[in-house]
């Protein structure tokens, strides 16, 4: 791990933290059953085991590990150009940055997202903040994936 990456890696250990903690302090204190689906009103129309909140933390802790598996192995990301083999070492850096990015938004929006649905439980009907952190997840995901995706393009023709 570089040092040019360090903050992003420590910013994607935080989230994760703070998404597990979410989660743990859900399990914690809610009750056994809580709102799960609601309509289109915000009203809860479907109910479930509190132990759905530990979903994302455990998609995040696969989240991480797999990203780091895939830096480590220095594996390409599949993109919807092609990259001459000539390019394959001189992207290899954007390309790990990119995942570390992405780790790091993916957790962060996930984060967000736990906070909504244990607002949501714990208030019976929907938060306002839900809508808000699903859209905020996914701009800056795609944001990340296009912008780097043109500087990889960029390197790989250059």
């Amino acid at each position: 791990m570089g040092k040019d990456w360090l903050a992003v890696d420590k910013l994607a250990l935080s989230a994760l933290i703070v998404l597990c903690a979410i989660g743990a302090y859900g399990v914690a204190t809610l009750p056994p059953t809580i709102p799960t689906h609601f309509s289109v009103d915000g009203v809860a129309s479907g109910y479930g085991s509190k132990l759905l909140l530990l979903v994302l933390p455990v998609v995040g802790l696969g989240l991480a590990g797999l990203v780091e598996a895939t830096i480590k192995a220095n594996v390409t990301p599949n993109l919807p150009f092609t990259i001459p083999d000539e390019a394959l070492e001189r992207i290899a850096p954007l390309s790990a940055a990119m995942q570390r990015a992405l780790r790091a938004v993916l957790l962060g929006g996930f984060a967000l997202l736990e906070w909504a649905i244990l607002e949501s439980a714990e208030a019976g009907s929907l938060a306002p903040g839900f809508a808000w952190a699903l859209s905020a997840t996914i701009v800056a995901t795609f944001a990340t994936i296009g912008a780097y995706g043109v500087r990889i393009w960029r390197v790989a023709r250059g």
